[in-house]
């Protein structure tokens, strides 16, 4: 290579280096404006948030349904994954945690379904808690209270004086099922140790068969009878499913007579019979009389 290509070359190169060298400053200058900024959060758009959908229960509170409404409201927030927000199983995030947004309107719609399933006349005075854990605290001690000594003696003498009547057996059943509810709510097992308890639970449960048995009408009378006999007694849960299953029987054995069609039936015959002619009487020959 001559001397006169060197010098030629030098300057080239020269001139590429400051090319790169400016390059690699545009390069920097954009990195400094938008690479060490950290990039805004998505905001939440109402299409993100969670469809929870309704709870809507066939009884509302109405101040009395208390224990049965709460065991039936429990189980269908518990059904939807929200538990802990009215449980107070674990503590709401602070305002500026990124999982707020979210956990409020988790704790709106716990709100919400429960507001809804309250008789409106006792809306107002349960409306101004904040959260959904405040208002089921809130419902406990309003409601849930009922250790009332007259309350318990009326929901004991009811179960013990209730007749099926007119009742259905499914009627009389459910009847039943609201009374110890209540009774379980406002006169709780009062022992302590766990063989106690199960000892109590078993002369408690040996009562309500006594009770339902007893309640039923005489038609059920043979099968109360054979309850009688078992040893060891059934559960009450068990002998309304024997007494169910007889009165099934009974009804597949000995249907019912349609009284209605029997009687459409006869008079379409009677309808459809000729109607016979008029008779006339026969004539009476008289004697003449003698000349």
């Amino acid at each position: 290579m001559s001397d006169s290509d060197t010098e030629n070359t030098k300057p080239h190169s020269a001139d590429t280096m400051a090319d790169f060298a400016a390059q690699f400053a545009e390069f920097m200058k954009f990195m400094n404006k938008t690479g060490n900024k950290p990039e805004n959060p998505p905001k939440q758009s109402p299409q993100n948030l969670e469809s929870l959908g309704e709870i809507r229960l066939e009884d509302k509170l109405n101040g009395d349904n208390y224990p049965l409404w709460i065991n039936l409201m429990e189980r269908a927030i518990g059904g939807k994954g929200l538990i802990s927000h009215i449980s107070g199983g674990s503590e709401p995030p602070t305002a500026n945690d990124p999982g707020y947004a979210i956990w409020q309107q988790r704790d709106h719609c716990c709100f919400n379904w429960i507001i809804n399933n309250i008789e409106s006349s006792l809306r107002n005075e349960v409306s101004q808690y904040k959260t959904a854990r405040d208002l089921w605290e809130g419902l406990a001690i309003t409601y849930g209270s009922g250790a009332d000594p007259f309350q318990v003696h009326d929901l004991h003498r009811q179960a013990m004086t209730i007749k099926q009547g007119d009742m259905s057996l499914e009627s009389l059943w459910n009847k039943f099922q609201d009374l110890w509810i209540s009774i379980d709510a406002r006169d709780p097992n009062p022992m302590e140790s766990p063989k106690s308890i199960e000892k109590y639970n078993k002369h408690t449960q040996r009562h309500r068969l006594y009770q339902f048995i007893w309640a039923l009408d005489d038609k059920y009378d043979k099968i109360r009878r054979e309850i009688l006999n078992t040893d060891p007694l059934p559960s009450v849960r068990r002998a309304y499913g024997m007494v169910r299953r007889e009165a099934v029987n009974e009804k597949v054995l000995k249907p019912e007579p349609d009284s209605s069609g029997i009687a459409a039936g006869l008079g379409a015959f009677h309808r459809n019979r000729p109607t016979p002619a008029a008779q006339t009487p026969p004539e009476i020959c008289t004697p003449f009389p003698p000349n």
